[in-house]
């Protein structure tokens, strides 16, 4: 009857940690899934202001591209690079000859 009374308690003590083991699971589970919805709305969030901001900035993000764009412009046309010094050499040889 001993045999008896121990299998019963190592099989309660055996349903008990599965019980235990099951519902850390699910804390830890519920845990990652708030997580998740926390990150995928502050992701929106962030979208819709984003969205926002960006119709209240077009006009002078615009603005800001057409002078970046007349800046590198300037640059390219001070800077002599090799075709600039290829043509320039054409021409004074056509004007030797």
């Amino acid at each position: 009857m001993g045999e008896r009374s121990e299998k019963v308690e190592l099989n309660e003590a055996y349903h008990q940690k599965l019980a235990e083991n099951e519902r850390q699971a699910e804390e830890r589970t519920a845990k990652k899934r708030a997580k998740r919805m926390k990150k995928k709305q502050n992701m929106k969030k962030k979208k819709e202001t984003k969205g926002e901001k960006k119709k209240d900035d077009e006009s002078s993000s615009e603005e800001e591209e057409e002078e970046e764009e007349n800046e590198d412009e300037e640059k390219k046309e001070s800077e002599p690079n090799s075709e600039n010094i290829s043509k320039e050499e054409d021409k004074s040889e056509d004007k030797e000859k």
